[in-house]
Order: structure tokens, then C-alpha cells, then sequence
């Protein structure tokens, strides 16, 4: 074989071996994904942020779990855009997160490929969506990176300003219903209509009550009615219903009634019930005391 047609056959295989690497490395498993050498695939989708982040650091992201065939599995994304918030810390296995968030600052987003045989060990509980080699998408949208001390302060301040919202929607409903309250110092306000007999129950106490939760508005999102008709039993400082009851709940005897508003760090906080109950909600409960054990 002469040295000009080698050269040429040289030159052809060492083109289409870079063309093969080029392709494996643009496509990883498929789809434009690169993989780390943990094995972990991920894919940058916008990368917009200087500084990423590093172990110790809260992220606070919008978070989407599909399946291969792109149906939601889970997803923080609600109507009002809710954000999680988890702190960043050192990659322990292929299916932890924490490698590709470091990948990752404020305003970054990227789709990473979670392998299905890592996350469901074994076939107990596995669903069906997540068989035998196939892989979890995971979406994130970073919103902010922020240090543990920044995170507090942040929180504080948005809690106060939503403890301020609360008690001004309170007094317009009492001032717009005409109603007289007592305020307690946690912000819980409430109302006696009828007086009931004996001691007002403590920790410890089991109280059985008669109910309707209303939003501010007046939409009814839960009640007895709604639960067979029967009475609710609340073991008072076992922390089994919100902290709103705990508190209120204290106020009435056997055989009252009243009502319990509270604010919505005493409620659900941001937590949100799809058709039911919105994100820092005020919540308003028509109570009866059946009986105190």
C-alpha cells in the first residue's frame, strides 16, 4: 500500500473517530446530555450564573420529576410558582442531586437523568413507571443561593410581613361581620358564642369538636359534615393538628361554641392545597366542644 493512500485511510478513520466522540459527548445517553464521572447525566439549559453553588449553601429552586415519557411525577411548579428550598451538600451516589447543584447558581437551570435501579433499590414499592433501567428526569430552576444566616434573615422578615398581612385581613372580616374577638399574643383570635361548663381542657386532654373551616372569603374547605358528621378527638400537646387548634381550642369548655381565626403561620403557613386551601391562607373555624377526656 503506498504512503499517499495510508495517509488517506489514516486520516479518514482519525475524522470519524472524532466525529463519534463529538457525538457521544454532545449526545450522552441521548438528548444533548453530558455525564460526570460518577455517571451522573445532566443538561445545561441555561447557564447564566458566575459563581455556582458550593456544600453548606441553601438553594432555593423550582423542582419538576417526570418520567421518560415525559408525565409529571411530582412538581413544586403551582399556580403561584412555589419554590423548595433544600441546602446543597456533599454527592454521596450517582442518584444524589447535590453533584449536579454544584453544577449550578442562581438563575441556572438544567434537566438531570436520575437511573431509575439507583433511586428504587430492589422491587419493593417500585412504581411502574420507574421499571428496569429506565431513568427519572429531573428539572431545576434556580432562584437563589444564599448562605444559612442570609436564609434566616430572610425568612424572619418575610414571616413578619406575612404575620402583618394576617392580622389586617382578620380585622377587616371581624369589622366587616361585625364581630368583637380577643387577639392572643401568638395572634390567634377568637370568639365565645356560647359558654359551655367545666374547665377549659390542657395538654394532655382529649377534646372532641364539631367544626367548619372556612377561608377568609367563606368557602367552607373541610368540616365534620364533610367527614361522616361525627366529632374530631384532639389530644391537646401531641402536635396532631395544627397549631392554631392546639392554642384555640384551649379556650373552650365542654358545650361551647365559637369561633377560631387564624393567622397563617398558625394554619398551613405557604403550604398549599390545590382547590382547597391557597398558599398563607387565613383560616376561619366555627368550633363546638362535644366533649373534654
Amino acid at each position: 500500500m503506498n504512503k499517499k493512500k495510508s495517509l488517506f485511510i489514516f486520516t479518514g478513520i482519525l475524522v470519524f473517530s472524532v466525529l463519534i466522540i463529538a457525538l457521544i459527548t454532545a449526545l450522552g445517553s441521548g438528548g444533548g446530555y453530558k455525564i460526570l464521572a460518577s455517571g451522573l447525566q445532566y443538561k445545561i439549559i441555561l447557564n447564566k450564573a458566575k459563581t455556582k453553588a458550593t456544600e453548606g449553601q441553601l438553594m432555593i429552586a423550582y423542582l419538576t420529576y417526570k418520567t421518560e415519557k415525559d408525565s409529571i411525577v411530582f412538581s413544586t411548579y403551582t399556580t403561584e410558582k412555589k419554590t423548595t428550598t433544600f441546602p446543597v451538600g456533599k454527592p454521596e451516589n450517582i442518584a444524589d442531586l447535590n453533584e449536579a447543584f454544584l453544577l449550578l447558581g442562581p438563575n441556572d437551570s438544567a434537566i438531570i437523568r436520575l437511573p431509575a435501579d439507583s433511586i428504587f433499590k430492589g422491587n419493593a414499592n417500585r412504581p411502574a413507571f420507574a421499571g428496569k433501567g429506565s431513568f427519572i428526569h429531573v428539572g431545576i430552576k434556580v432562584d437563589t443561593v444564599m448562605n444559612k444566616e442570609s436564609f434566616e434573615q430572610l425568612t424572619l422578615m418575610k414571616s413578619t410581613q406575612q404575620k402583618e398581612i394576617d392580622d389586617e385581613l382578620i380585622k377587616k372580616y371581624l369589622k366587616e361581620n361585625n364581630l368583637k374577638a380577643t387577639r392572643t399574643e401568638t395572634g390567634l383570635y377568637y370568639i365565645i358564642n356560647k359558654s359551655g361548663t367545666g374547665q377549659n381542657p390542657t395538654d394532655g386532654q382529649s377534646v372532641s369538636v364539631l367544626y367548619t373551616g372556612k377561608l377568609i372569603d367563606g368557602k367552607i374547605f373541610d368540616s365534620s359534615q364533610m367527614s361522616g358528621g361525627e366529632p374530631i378527638t384532639v389530644k391537646l400537646g401531641a402536635r396532631s393538628v395544627i397549631a392554631g387548634w392546639e392554642q384555640g381550642l384551649k379556650y373552650f369548655n365542654r358545650g361551647a361554641k365559637g369561633l377560631l381565626l387564624l393567622p397563617s403561620n398558625l394554619a398551613y403557613g405557604d403550604r398549599e392545597f390545590p382547590d382547597r386551601i391557597p398558599a398563607n391562607s387565613v383560616l376561619v373555624f366555627e368550633v363546638e366542644i362535644t366533649s373534654i377526656k
